[in-house]
């Protein structure tokens, strides 16, 4: 009995529970023998395929050291010839188009892991790594075949009998000298090529020209197919032609497989989900695949009429244009990636990831581009949670103080001032106690809107936790207007309004400080607002205080 092939596997796994699922799972493989190494980050994985072989990598997505497709991408930039199938624990769409847009040959949700799934995974990744490495090597030994062959050279009579052929010609047809000539030349064509081949030179005999190409299948003596390419002149005295042919066999089956490989690579275009084309000089679209009408919504006919820099945003249009020219210069690196946002049919806007390459001989910008507005908006997410207050939706205490940082700044420069208002609620305590912690949320949301309203559109109003807020007033006359502008905002917060079946005031005690010199630091003019405040707390509430020397 033959014994199963063995095949090692880079696993790159941190749940000790999945790896364990996952050996378990290709244990019990009966068609092949998987050899799994294990390691539980990607900085190890990277140094264990640094020293040794693998078949296929089989890698998490979510790893402690590296996140999603990032660390895919991390992954395939250091060892881009390994066949990678990713584990997910999503079962989404998304997940795995990013992961197969970003390299991996397949991907296996953590949930579904069975022995099947996981073998044809890592089946198909390899053989897809195989079949890249195999066209790889078949087309070296064809253009080492192409520059080392000897050429076949021939001669026959008037009736097309071989008078004379060298050792290239015996050594490529198996026949030996003395069988081949005397042969018609009609008898080694392959019988539904021969017809062709007369009417060839029987023209060749009527016009004289002094060489022509022709190309035919011939069969050789043990049966098999040769193909073979020749120029034929007639000889001089008219009485016969020569020629100088060469196997050919080798570049038509390499023909039919770019055929194949063009019929594929054309079926791949269309299906790729990446936004895949290429533009003329001129700017305009020449060719684009379907993933253009399903992301922005234009046809392909719609977009070859017109130029690709007219679908970005008008701000960002200028840096995408710099970026086409640099490549038309042949200036640094040569291929250009950048982010812009673009315009759909139905109007909408997309964040696109461009990556661009120049032939100057093609005279074409080759093209690729993906939809990351999901992104962009999460990023976006990002800033504004790290930043902004998630109940009221205001600047936090970190924004605050960058901003307080810039109005401090510029203020030196045009010798103006700032005023700080540190704003405490009084009684907010009493109605978390009464009415529960929702409707003092919905009290906080209330005043923090009423304090917006109340500044100028330069202004910033921010929550510093809790029932503690801070307005800054970017250039203020003086202590009289600083006070008036916190007198209007206690006035503001105390109209009345509806809380649950409640009717509450709002109230606050205000500390104000002014900047001067001094205050280098926007902590420092923050905490003489947050004392004076202090003061106006203790001195009966619901009061504006000034910070004084």
């Amino acid at each position: 009995m033959l014994e199963a092939p063995s095949f090692r596997v880079l696993l790159i796994e941190d749940d000790p529970n999945d790896a364990l699922l996952i050996r378990r799972a290709l244990a019990r493989a009966t068609a092949m023998t998987w050899v799994i190494e294990g390691v539980d980050r990607l900085s190890a994985g990277l140094d264990v395929l640094s020293h040794g072989f693998f078949d296929a990598v089989l890698m998490d997505l979510g790893l402690p050291d590296a996140q999603g497709v990032e660390a895919l991408r991390y992954l395939r930039a250091h060892a881009p010839t390994v066949p990678v199938v990713v584990l997910t624990g999503l079962d989404d769409e998304q997940t795995s188009e990013s992961a197969l847009r970003e390299g991996a040959q397949d991907y296996v949700v953590k949930g579904q892991v069975t022995t099947a799934a996981l073998s044809r995974a890592l089946r198909y990744a390899m053989e897809r790594g195989r079949t890249e490495r195999a066209l790889r090597e078949s087309e070296e030994r064809f253009r080492t075949l192409v520059e080392g062959a000897e050429d076949i050279m021939y001669r026959t009579d008037e009736q097309g009998r071989f008078a004379y052929v060298n050792a290239a010609a015996v050594r490529i047809m198996g026949y030996a000298e003395e069988e081949v000539c005397g042969k018609l030349f009609l008898d080694l064509i392959r019988p539904d090529y021969k017809q062709r081949a007369a009417e060839f030179y029987a023209q060749q005999a009527k016009e004289r020209a002094p060489r022509s190409y022709f190309e035919f299948p011939s069969i050789a003596k043990d049966g098999t197919e040769v193909w073979v390419g020749q120029n034929v002149s007639p000889l001089p005295d008219g009485r016969g032609f020569q020629a100088v042919a060469r196997d050919i066999t080798e570049r038509k089956r390499l023909e039919d497989e770019r055929d194949r490989l063009r019929s594929e690579l054309t079926r791949f275009f269309e299906l790729s989900l990446e936004m895949l084309g290429t533009a003329g000089f001129d700017g305009c679209f020449k060719e684009v695949n379907q993933t253009w009408e399903r992301t922005l919504g234009f046809t392909a006919d719609e977009l070859k009429t017109l130029p690709f820099v007219v679908l970005v945003h008008p701000d960002d249009r200028a840096a995408v244009a710099a970026e086409a020219q640099r490549l038309f210069d042949g200036q640094g690196p040569p291929t250009a990636s950048f982010e812009c946002r673009c315009r759909a049919k139905d109007g909408s806007e997309h964040w696109l990831l461009w990556s661009l390459a120049v032939s100057r001989d093609a005279k074409l910008y080759y093209i690729a581009a993906r939809d990351i507005t999901e992104r962009k908006q999460r990023e976006d997410t990002l800033v504004r949670e790290a930043t902004h207050d998630a109940l009221t939706g205001l600047p936090n205490r970190n924004l605050v103080q960058q901003r307080l940082g810039r109005f401090l700044q510029r203020a030196r420069h045009c010798d103006k001032r700032i005023a700080v208002l540190y704003v405490d609620l009084d009684g907010f305590k009493a109605i978390n106690d009464q009415l529960g912690h929702a409707a003092g949320d919905e009290y906080l949301i209330t005043l923090a809107k009423r304090m917006e309203d109340c500044v100028r559109p330069g202004d910033m109003v921010g929550r510093l936790g809790g029932d503690e807020f801070v307005i800054l007033l970017d250039m203020v006359q003086d202590e009289v207007s600083s006070m008036r502008a916190a007198e209007r905002l206690q006035r503001a917060l105390g109209v009345p309004f509806r809380l649950g079946d409640r009717e509450v005031r709002g109230a606050a005690s205000v500390g104000v400080a002014l900047s001067a010199p001094r205050h280098e630091r926007p902590v420092d003019l923050l905490a003489e607002a947050d004392a004076a405040m202090y003061r106006a707390k203790t001195s009966g509430k619901g009061r504006a205080v000034l910070w004084t020397e």
